[in-house]
């Protein structure tokens, strides 16, 4: 009897301090995103969901805004070797429907020269550790349209999610919305990728042609 008790204890210690998985563990932080508008959905848009961790390191970057008939998902891959890649998923909307219908996903590799330059200056920004806009003290978002980016940092062991809506209208008084703008302008400056709407319009213009 005693051994028994003693075996039931340790299992029973074993289960309550089991680590969680880590979609358990940031489950919380998924769900918060409607305060971004809800554009994350990997699974409805057919994107890998990284929530569960990576070979190694995933930077994605989602590009919603208001009134357009797309959004851009970027995304910045090292796997276990140390090789980049880079691709973004184009996500094209049924304007007569609304953002509830899809017409298409698109993916294109995205081309490069200095992918570890790029990620030092993503590091530098603080990229894998940026609050999230609606966690900043002080910080009171009115913008009623404007633009939305969300942040998901994937590695084996950990992941994030964060999202800043308008950020080029709080960066002169909080430096961490600036530096998610200066995030978005070295993504731009180094892939190519717009990051204002009014630019991503005439973008998608020269992609459909």
């Amino acid at each position: 009897m005693k051994i028994y008790k003693i075996v039931l204890f340790v299992i029973v210690f074993i289960s309550c301090n089991k680590p969680k998985p880590i979609l358990e563990q940031v489950s919380s932080v998924v769900s918060d995103s409607i305060k971004h508008q809800a554009v994350f959905n990997a699974q409805r848009f057919k994107i890998k969901d990284i929530s569960k961790g990576v070979d190694q390191l995933c930077i994605r970057v989602w590009y919603s805004h208001s009134f357009s008939d797309h959004m851009k998902v970027v995304q910045l891959m090292k796997d276990s070797i140390g090789n980049w890649s880079a691709q973004m998923e184009l996500v094209i909307f049924d304007t007569e429907k609304g953002r509830d219908s899809i017409l298409e996903v698109r993916t294109e590799r995205l081309q490069y020269q200095h992918m570890d330059d790029l990620y030092i200056r993503l590091h530098n920004l603080q990229i894998e550790n940026l609050p999230d806009m609606y966690d900043i003290p002080g910080l009171e978002d009115r913008v009623l349209d404007g633009s939305s980016y969300n942040i998901e940092i994937a590695t084996s062991q950990s992941y994030r999610y964060y999202g800043y809506h308008s950020p080029d209208s709080f960066k002169k008084k909080y430096w961490q919305a600036d530096n998610v703008v200066q995030i978005l302008e070295t993504i731009e400056q180094e892939l190519d990728v717009p990051w204002r709407s009014n630019r991503a319009t005439n973008w998608i213009r020269d992609y459909n042609e």
